[in-house]
């Protein structure tokens, strides 16, 4: 991977003390185009059987304002929005996303399924894969029991492919690796077998345990993909004691793509070290932290 650690950590802090990064497609000081990428597990969205509250619709109205000042606040209004753990497709982009995005999912029979979701600003386009018929690669849903993946082209408002984008969430709990392995293996064989030519994105929650990283590293090498490294340790992180911060969320990249991250970190409080600021983050939006992504375009 020709990604440096070194070089994304010098640009985080050169963004932070010039006031944050901006999350629009722009031109970088080079001069060149980009478009951002941002992954967020919103912990059961729009539930009603796991929200404790007595009063849902006010309990939903603070969570969104407070997800949406989080997400506005830390620059994670992306161009391209990959979600996990949303429940309630329709209340994520009519009111938290204010209908400002296109955002593509699937139906699910379960009133409580947990969908990924794909979304994507006006001035994108994101396309079916060429012989799909829809937006869902339903064989990593393995025995109708877990989430198919959501994928398609980013395009951008001329026409341009920039990617294929597989948003995923995969199976949990530190016993089930062995089924996560089997989802990576289905999306590794269908890149190969469709014989990509367009640079592959792969994000989401993959729900990693172990030598899970290394082994879907492994499964993904014969289609030329890599893990996307960031400095931070920790996407996922809970005050409850019985519990250990992890990194579930991730991004693994063509290797061609690489040159072109300027930008890869895990936005939020998931590696700091103050409890109340974690709770209150926990309590208000996610025990998920949110992963952004920055590409250079040609």
């Amino acid at each position: 991977m020709k990604l440096k650690l070194s070089h994304l950590l010098f640009t985080f802090l050169a963004m932070t003390m010039s006031g944050g990064y901006s999350a629009k497609a722009s031109r970088s000081d080079g001069g060149k185009e980009q478009i951002s990428l941002a992954q967020f597990n919103l912990r059961w969205f729009g539930s009603k059987e796991h929200n404790t509250s007595q009063n849902k619709a006010s309990r939903d109205e603070i969570r969104i304002q407070t997800i949406r000042k989080h997400m506005t606040d830390s620059g994670l209004m992306a161009d391209v929005l990959a979600f996990e753990e949303i429940v309630d497709v329709k209340l994520l982009s009519d009111v938290l996303l204010e209908k400002r995005y296109n955002c593509y999912s699937y139906n699910h029979r379960d009133p409580e399924h947990q969908h990924v979701v794909v979304c994507v600003k006006p001035h994108l386009k994101f396309e079916k894969a060429p012989g799909s018929k829809s937006y869902t690669l339903d064989e990593v849903d393995l025995n109708g029991e877990l989430r198919p993946a959501v994928h398609g082209i980013v395009k951008t408002s001329g026409g341009k492919a920039v990617m294929h984008l597989f948003a995923v969430h995969l199976k949990s709990a530190p016993d089930f690796s062995s089924t996560r392995l089997r989802q990576m293996e289905v999306i590794s064989k269908y890149i190969k077998r469709d014989s990509e030519t367009l640079p592959v994105t792969i994000v989401g929650d993959f729900n990693t345990y172990g030598d899970d990283p290394e082994n879907f590293s492994r499964i993904l090498a014969g289609s030329q993909m890599e893990e996307v490294p960031s400095p931070e340790k920790f996407s996922w992180a809970t005050t409850h004691e019985s519990y250990e911060p992890a990194k579930f969320d991730r991004a693994w990249i063509t290797g061609t793509l690489a040159d072109k991250v300027s930008f890869h970190h895990i936005i939020g409080p998931c590696n700091q070290s103050d409890r109340r600021t974690l709770q209150r983050y926990n309590d208000t939006i996610s025990d998920h932290c949110a992963v952004k992504t920055v590409f250079n375009l040609d």
